[in-house]
């Protein structure tokens, strides 16, 4: 299942697309991502090709955050 959440960084809005089992692949294109953080909003659908790790929590996103110097 493709999951889709606006989350805020620097105080922008970005959609974070990704899947709970599979790579996703932007509609209309050979591009293949474990998850996608866009400004425009594009379209994914689930590739068959099995994530070898599980999608991101929120306490992943907000470490990265950390790592990047931001504040959470």
């Amino acid at each position: 299942m493709i999951i889709t959440e606006t989350i805020t960084i620097d105080g922008r809005e970005l959609t974070h697309t990704y899947s709970d089992t599979y790579k996703i692949r932007k509609v209309g294109t050979d591009e293949i991502y474990d998850d996608a953080i866009d400004v425009l909003n594009f379209q994914y659908e689930e590739t068959d090709i099995v994530l070898d790790t599980p999608a991101p929590t929120e306490s992943d996103l907000r470490e990265a955050l950390n790592i990047l110097g931001e504040q959470t």
